[in-house]
């Protein structure tokens, strides 16, 4: 997927906008870490397309597992207060 692509997407599914200025810093920030790979296509007008790479994915999923600590015990708390209003 293209810069272009990521940008729609992310408007798309999340519903922000993201700038260039924002964007490609971050994708060589990424690149340089070893995280995603990019690799230039060339025709009429040259685009770069960036994939993940396998230690990407492991971040990834470490990333995502984190998230879910962080909000497990929010969603617990909430269900537990709601029990308790409904007891009242």
């Amino acid at each position: 997927m293209h810069g272009y692509q990521l940008m729609q997407e992310i408007g798309r599914h999340q519903g922000l906008t993201v700038k260039p200025g924002t964007l490609y810093p971050l994708l060589n920030r990424l690149e340089l870490r070893g995280l995603i790979v990019g690799k230039w296509q060339i025709s009429s007008r040259p685009t770069k397309t960036y994939g993940i790479t396998a230690e990407g994915l492991k971040y990834l999923q470490e990333a995502r597992a984190f998230a879910s600590r962080l909000i497990a015990p929010r969603s617990r708390r909430r269900h537990r207060l709601s029990s308790v209003k409904g007891a009242a």
